[in-house]
């Protein structure tokens, strides 16, 4: 059986660009239970074009340096794990400086700077590669370039955000392929639409059948506000419930062992039909086939493979018709 399903509760822009609601955000994520909470830390001028028309509103969203330094430092006293999506130098050295972040991301958006990745993992971290919306020659080629350099362990993130993604989009076969190809650990960045309350966790268990090892949700404070990044966010509830959830996924899938459970013991020994005598039979006898027919009986027995061994033994003791046989009772 797998580890269990690796949660990331993802906050990305609902702190609105206030280090206080991305403080509450992420005392908030760490007591969902998740595994570990994820902050994207960029630089507005490193990451948009003063053409791009969300310039300005990626202004309002961008948190200072100092603010972040301050929230790095008492979120390294709790619990989860800390994943940070840099986006920049400058964010991965302020990231790497404050000592508590247990691994990053790379965005898509960065998946062919490979100058950057180098520096990413030249600290030793794991590594998270958003790969959504990537060909795979860039997939392959950041794969490649990221195996020639020492790094932390690789694991690809599959999913991409379209406000709410559609089901069509969420492409759950592409994690096998991505596997496959790669041999690598892969994640899925579920972002359905939160509303969809059953789709919301059928997607990424169906994720997790098809061999993702990592989950990332949004989540938000309250989605009747319609923040940033709402469409997929889960409450808190929400979450903890989704958690919960993820916690049993492995357990439901098994592993790939053909042994029995004891559960399919005890339905096997109900359900199938094992050996009975056709006919009364007495001691010494020499059975046949024509001595046996196979009916449910309840308890452990002998199926049609196993009474076929025993043809030519002798019976130690005497059996009614209908009376279930087993190995005991024929000499070797």
């Amino acid at each position: 059986m797998k580890d269990k399903v690796y949660v990331i509760a993802e906050i990305a822009s609902a702190h609105e660009g206030d280090v206080e609601l991305a403080w509450e955000l992420y005392q908030l994520a760490n007591k969902t239970g998740a595994c570990a909470v994820k902050l994207q830390i960029f630089q507005r001028d490193c990451l948009l074009s003063k053409y791009h028309h969300m310039y300005d509103e990626f202004g309002k969203i961008e948190i200072k340096k100092q603010d972040w330094t301050a929230l790095l430092a008492k979120a390294g006293g709790l619990t989860s794990d800390i994943i940070i999506e840099v986006f920049d130098e400058s964010s991965l050295e302020l990231s790497e400086s404050s000592g508590v972040v247990t691994a990053y991301k790379i965005p898509t958006s960065n998946i062919g700077d490979k100058l950057f990745m180098k520096s990413v993992a030249s600290t030793g971290k794991p590594i998270y590669l958003g790969v959504g919306g990537a060909t795979m020659q860039e997939i392959s080629s950041a794969v490649d370039y990221l195996k020639t350099i020492e790094t932390g362990k690789l694991i690809l993130m599959h999913g991409i955000q379209s406000f709410p993604t559609k089901l069509e989009d969420s492409q759950i076969s592409l994690i096998h392929t991505l596997i496959d190809k790669y041999h690598l650990d892969v994640g899925y960045a579920d972002h359905i639409s939160a509303e969809e309350t059953v789709l919301a966790v059928v997607l990424p268990a169906m994720a997790v059948a098809a061999g993702a090892t990592v989950i990332e949700k949004h989540i938000t404070i309250d989605r009747s506000k319609k923040g940033r990044d709402y469409f997929s966010s889960f409450e808190f509830l929400e979450f903890k419930s989704f958690v919960s959830k993820m916690g049993n996924m492995n357990v439901i899938l098994g592993s790939q062992n053909n042994a029995l459970l004891e559960a399919e013991s005890v339905y096997r020994d109900l359900m199938k039909k094992q050996a009975v005598a056709s006919k009364n039979l007495f001691v010494n006898d020499r059975v046949g086939f024509e001595d046996f027919e196979f009916k449910r009986t309840g308890i452990p027995g002998l199926s049609h493979e196993d009474i076929s061994k025993i043809y030519g033994k002798k019976l130690k003791n005497n059996k009614n018709k209908d009376e279930p046989v087993i190995l005991e009772d024929f000499h070797e």
